[in-house]
């Protein structure tokens, strides 16, 4: 027993995860698909990027709610995502 403290691994245990920062961002594939194919393939630096990638490098919570945004609009005639 530490300090006369009981279960003080316990204690210990549970304020470093309280104070551990959270996990990254993750990309999603409903997101990726959506997003590729409202906007295709973007050419940098003479390379061949998905838009999903380099949104979600350059701005996660950008790539989301554009993401979110093209997966809950309305469908035009003849348009499907799956």
């Amino acid at each position: 027993m530490l300090y006369d403290v009981p279960e003080v691994e316990r204690i210990l245990a549970e304020r470093m995860a309280a104070s551990a920062p959270p996990a990254p961002p993750q990309p999603d594939q409903a997101l990726d698909r959506v997003l590729d194919e409202s906007y295709g393939l973007v050419e940098v630096a003479g390379k061949l990027q998905y838009t999903s990638e380099l949104l979600f490098n350059l701005d996660p919570a950008l790539y989301r709610e554009l993401g979110l945004e093209l997966l809950n609009a309305p469908l035009n005639d003849g348009d499907s995502v799956e």
